[in-house]
Protein backbone atom coordinates (compact mmCIF):
# COMPACT_ATOMS: atom_id res chain seq x y z
CA UNK A 1 0.00 0.00 0.00
CA UNK A 2 1.44 3.56 -0.69
CA UNK A 3 -0.11 6.10 0.80
CA UNK A 4 0.82 10.10 0.26
CA UNK A 5 -0.50 12.35 3.30
CA UNK A 6 -1.12 15.99 2.94
CA UNK A 7 -1.02 17.63 6.24
CA UNK A 8 0.37 19.58 8.76
CA UNK A 9 0.45 17.81 12.26
CA UNK A 10 -0.36 20.81 14.47
CA UNK A 11 -4.21 19.57 13.02
CA UNK A 12 -6.51 16.97 14.59
CA UNK A 13 -7.83 15.73 12.12
CA UNK A 14 -3.85 15.02 10.38
CA UNK A 15 -2.92 13.56 14.22
CA UNK A 16 -5.66 11.17 13.77
CA UNK A 17 -5.39 9.99 10.62
CA UNK A 18 -1.34 9.63 11.24
CA UNK A 19 -1.77 7.98 14.61
CA UNK A 20 -4.25 5.67 12.14
CA UNK A 21 -1.26 4.76 9.52
CA UNK A 22 0.92 4.41 12.71
CA UNK A 23 -1.34 1.59 14.72
CA UNK A 24 -2.05 0.01 11.02
CA UNK A 25 1.65 0.04 10.44
CA UNK A 26 1.39 1.88 6.74
CA UNK A 27 4.46 3.57 5.69
CA UNK A 28 3.74 7.03 3.73
CA UNK A 29 4.64 9.96 1.93
CA UNK A 30 3.94 13.15 4.26
CA UNK A 31 3.98 16.69 2.49
CA UNK A 32 3.21 19.79 3.87
CA UNK A 33 1.37 21.54 0.58
CA UNK A 34 -1.22 20.09 -1.56
CA UNK A 35 -1.10 18.93 -5.28
CA UNK A 36 -2.47 21.11 -7.59
CA UNK A 37 -5.34 18.53 -8.49
CA UNK A 38 -6.46 18.93 -4.56
CA UNK A 39 -5.48 22.71 -4.28
CA UNK A 40 -8.06 23.94 -7.13
CA UNK A 41 -10.53 21.70 -5.87
CA UNK A 42 -10.99 21.93 -2.35
CA UNK A 43 -8.55 24.79 -1.45
CA UNK A 44 -5.59 23.61 1.77
CA UNK A 45 -7.91 20.95 2.84
CA UNK A 46 -6.05 18.81 5.66
CA UNK A 47 -5.66 15.98 5.73
CA UNK A 48 -5.57 15.03 1.97
CA UNK A 49 -4.61 11.71 1.57
CA UNK A 50 -4.02 9.34 -2.12
CA UNK A 51 -4.20 5.23 -0.93
CA UNK A 52 -2.45 3.58 -3.80
CA UNK A 53 -2.98 6.21 -6.42
CA UNK A 54 -6.71 6.34 -6.04
CA UNK A 55 -8.18 10.20 -6.31
CA UNK A 56 -7.61 12.24 -3.18
CA UNK A 57 -9.81 11.90 -0.02
CA UNK A 58 -10.34 15.12 2.58
CA UNK A 59 -12.55 13.46 5.09
CA UNK A 60 -10.70 12.06 8.28
CA UNK A 61 -13.07 9.75 9.64
CA UNK A 62 -13.84 8.56 6.31
CA UNK A 63 -9.73 7.94 5.56
CA UNK A 64 -9.96 5.93 8.66
CA UNK A 65 -12.87 4.20 7.60
CA UNK A 66 -10.79 3.66 4.58
CA UNK A 67 -7.66 2.82 6.56
CA UNK A 68 -9.89 -0.27 8.31
CA UNK A 69 -11.39 1.53 11.52
CA UNK A 70 -14.96 1.38 12.72
CA UNK A 71 -17.00 4.45 11.22
CA UNK A 72 -17.78 7.67 13.60
CA UNK A 73 -21.49 8.06 13.74
CA UNK A 74 -22.61 11.44 13.94
CA UNK A 75 -24.34 10.81 17.17
CA UNK A 76 -21.43 9.65 18.87
CA UNK A 77 -19.90 12.76 17.90
CA UNK A 78 -22.23 14.75 19.26
CA UNK A 79 -22.62 12.77 22.84
CA UNK A 80 -21.63 14.80 25.55
CA UNK A 81 -18.25 13.57 28.16
CA UNK A 82 -19.46 12.30 31.01
CA UNK A 83 -18.54 15.07 33.76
Amino acid sequence: MTVELCGLNHSPWVEAVLLGLHDKGIELGLRSIPPLEVLTRWGIPMPAISIDNEPWAIESSQILVKLGFEPIFTEELQRKAPN
